[in-house]
């Protein structure tokens, strides 16, 4: 041991024996191998340094609030775990529930679950089975490629009057990779597409516009439930009065056009409103009740038009709500010209369009207040049986026969839109 010892303090270059080691450290010297590197080369045996601080300016600290972490727990998913992209999916059905969900897979969008097995078929796509991981079932999907988008949203929103969300696929920046977890794409809906929302798709009819109708009686308006025992001529007097004393508010707008209009009419001629409108959807309140909502859903459907409800809330918002989606916004002495129900009528479309675009920025023209005293109005009878716009054949609007199909004779496409429009009148 003490042979050992004064190596060591040869090593250090200690000369002298100032006093006993204490008997820890020799316990220490002792447990060294026999032949360690540091007494065989000589090398100076390593010593902890003094400790060091590290200062930091207060300026040079982030300031303001800290972004919260994104929860990368699919809270949606109580059942098995998927891969990324199908979780992404299921949660975008789950928050689109009327929606069929076409997500954006590198150069594909792609069906999964129920909707691959219902609409597959029908799209005449191949419904194949994706792996998933062990232990848990795979995964029903169909797709296609991206540059054929178009083709299968004309099957599914004008054949099949579906709603379509388009889930798009983002990169994620270095940041949002670490909070997302290590996900190297984002997938979220940007776009739900209607028949009453088409903006520039290819297969849009250039000679018709694509009109998306909102529908709005006034306030607390309702047709009287009339009980029995009463004289039938009595019966349809009162029912024929309480039809023309409940205002109906209108608003429709084109978003491949921008344009924008507005009407007040009543329950009685409403059905030849809705035939001269032609619109490709219309919008009720889901606040609606009692004979009004049962008159008004009967003229929809009796047209075939897809009826689409919306809440009752966005109804209440004022004209000056509409600026932020108009070219310019309504003059103040212009507002005091639209009836309550037309205002009403007006803030539900504009809402129902924000809702469906998802944040997409577009600007329409300003609205333009129709009358029914400006105008000769042909009722509804009579444009299907003049066949005005459609033979009572074929049924196809503008088609060969029609009075408008005989003078149409335009130059541009919205040369035709525009006669079609002065016809209707």
């Amino acid at each position: 041991m003490r042979n050992v010892v004064r190596r060591y303090h040869r090593l250090l270059g200690a000369r002298t024996w100032p006093r006993p080691w204490p008997i820890n450290h020799l316990r220490c010297l002792i447990s060294w191998p026999r032949h360690s590197p540091w007494l065989e080369t000589g090398t100076a045996v390593p010593i902890r340094g003094a400790k060091s601080k590290t200062t930091v300016k207060f300026d040079d600290l982030p300031q303001g609030a800290l972004e919260p972490m994104l929860d990368t727990t699919e809270d949606e998913d109580k059942g098995p775990t998927y891969p990324t992209v199908v979780r992404q999916a299921r949660n975008n059905m789950r928050k689109f529930d009327n929606c069929v969900v076409l997500t954006r897979v590198g150069s594909f969008y792609e069906l999964y679950f129920e909707q691959a097995t219902e609409y597959g078929p029908l799209l005449n796509l191949k419904v194949a089975q994706k792996r998933s991981k062990v232990g848990l079932p795979s995964v029903p999907m169909a797709g296609f490629p991206f540059f054929q988008l178009d083709r299968f949203l004309k099957i599914l929103v004008q054949d099949l009057c579906k709603y379509v969300a388009v889930s798009e696929e983002f990169a994620n920046d270095p940041s949002n990779k670490v909070k997302s977890g290590g996900l190297m794409f984002d997938r979220r809906v940007t776009r739900i597409i209607t028949p009453g929302t088409l903006i520039d798709e290819k297969f849009m009819d250039p000679d018709e516009n694509n009109f998306l109708l909102a529908v709005q009686p006034l306030e607390h308006a309702d047709v009287p439930h009339l009980g029995g025992g009463q004289p039938e001529e009595l019966t349809g007097n009162i029912i024929e009065s309480a039809l023309n004393s409940v205002p109906v508010g209108l608003a429709w707008l084109d978003l491949s056009t921008g344009e924008f209009l507005t009407q007040s009419t009543n329950l009685s001629t409403l059905p030849s409103a809705l035939a001269r409108i032609g619109a490709k959807e219309v919008i009720l309140s889901d606040g609606l009740h009692g004979s009004v909502q049962d008159m008004l859903s009967g003229f929809v459907e009796h047209d075939r038009r897809l009826l689409t409800y919306h809440p009752a809330k966005y109804a209440e918002l004022p004209i000056s709500a509409w600026a932020s989606m108009l070219e310019s916004p309504v003059p103040l002495a212009d507002e005091a010209a639209f009836t309550p129900e037309e205002t009403s009528a007006g803030s539900m479309l504009l809402t129902y369009v924000v809702h469906k675009l998802q944040g997409r920025d577009i600007r329409l023209q300003p609205p333009q207040r129709r009358r029914d005293s400006e105008t000769m109005n042909i009722d509804k009878t009579s444009l299907k049986g003049l066949e005005v716009l459609a033979t009572s054949k074929e049924g196809i609007s503008g088609g060969k026969g029609s009075l408008l199909h005989t003078v149409r004779r335009t130059v541009t496409r919205s040369g035709s839109r525009l006669l079609k429009d002065w016809i209707c009148k």
